[in-house]
């Protein structure tokens, strides 16, 4: 699981004065100062945030004390100027614990045992202009990038083959991430384990297109053949996903999709927040996938109704029509995500008396 951290409007400035910023897009802003001395905060993100005084929210995901995660920034230098990360932890008082700064695209940090919070600057050094596409953080993974054995396949786009160890079923199971905003992530763990290999896709929204630019055709079979299976089911659970899921079954001779009902869904969740080129592309996709309708398919169903006289917010809307797909071989006994215990450090915070956003607090629950 990786979360995306973006500069935008909101994000709280630090430096600002005889500075000429662009935002350009959520992954492209361009920062130009021709007088700022090196090491000078520009901007600044927070795991905690007083909204009564500051007016902002939080803008970081808690993470575990004594956990290891990695910060990889996203920027491209000038000549000139170039820009960094230094992330600081303070204890319930307030008081630094550790800093970790350095000029380099990556950043290991073990969180401090005792920290309450943290917060991450943007530094400059030199003078010019630089161009900031974002940060991720995410947790530090043995042979792997979102998990253990898993695929980067490209910048934004990743794979992670699960096979049970008791292997009977002979179909594939592809099933594509919806691609959301801030968190990059498989949907393993909505998954029930049984008997069945599951080739798992993931991208976020900003490079929703990854899915069909990046030709998976050879990943798919390479996994088709490695698990020795005959026919392969495609699944998305989203507008995107679906769309994926179809475009792909209809590649694969004989092959099944399992989907969700385009009319569920009106159009992508923060398509405004797409660059215009991805925003013509997925406007009217809903249409696209009725119309594409042709071979073997099925829908998913929802636990929540489609006509809500109120509206339902929640995180993130479409997975729970995961719990409707249909398994051919016994399913293992497994604990379900939301059902894992909260961790005991994560309990001790909620009891902290500053008010923050809890937006964020459950993120990377999931991989303690």
């Amino acid at each position: 699981m990786r979360y995306q951290v973006y500069w935008t409007p909101e994000t709280q400035l630090i430096e600002l004065q005889g500075a000429v910023i662009d935002f350009k897009a959520y992954n492209e802003v361009e920062f130009q100062h021709q007088f700022l001395p090196s090491g000078q905060p520009i901007v600044g993100w927070y795991s905690q945030a007083n909204y009564l005084n500051t007016k902002t929210m939080s803008d970081l995901p808690y993470l575990y004390p004594g956990k290891t995660y990695y910060f990889d920034r996203q920027v491209v230098n000038s000549e000139r100027m170039h820009a960094y990360l230094a992330v600081t932890f303070y204890d319930k008082d307030g008081l630094a614990l550790d800093t970790k700064q350095q000029n380099a695209d990556r950043i290991e940090v073990t969180v401090p045992e005792g920290t309450d919070y943290y917060q991450v600057k943007l530094l400059s050094a030199g003078t010019g202009s630089f161009i900031f596409r974002g940060f991720n953080i995410r947790p530090k993974v043995e042979e792997g990038y979102l998990l253990s054995g898993d695929q980067q396949l490209n910048d934004d786009l990743y794979a992670y083959l699960d096979v049970p160890k008791n292997l009977k079923n002979k179909t594939l199971r592809v099933i594509f991430s919806e691609p959301e905003f801030h968190s990059l992530k498989y949907v393993n763990d909505l998954i029930s384990p049984s008997n069945q290999a599951v080739l798992y896709f993931t991208t976020d929204l900003l490079h929703a297109d990854s899915y069909l630019k990046t030709d998976l055709v050879e990943e798919i079979n390479k996994a088709k053949k490695a698990v020795h299976a005959n026919k392969i089911e495609f699944v998305g659970y989203g507008l995107i996903s679906s769309y994926t899921a179809l475009t792909y079954q209809g590649k694969f001779r004989g092959s099944h999709a399992v989907i969700s009902d385009p009319s569920a869904d009106q159009k992508v969740p923060y398509l405004e927040r797409m660059s215009p080129a991805l925003r013509e592309q997925f406007k009217n996709i809903s249409v696209r996938i009725s119309e594409s309708l042709t071979g073997s398919f099925e829908f998913l169903t929802s636990a929540f109704a489609n006509d809500l006289r109120v509206p339902v917010m929640v995180p993130h809307p479409n997975e729970d029509r995961l719990a409707s797909l249909r398994y051919d071989t016994a399913i293992t006994d497994y604990t379900r995500a939301d059902m894992i215990p909260q961790h005991a450090s994560h309990q001790e915070k909620k009891k902290s008396s500053k008010l923050h956003s809890g937006r964020l607090r459950n993120f990377f629950m999931n991989e303690d």
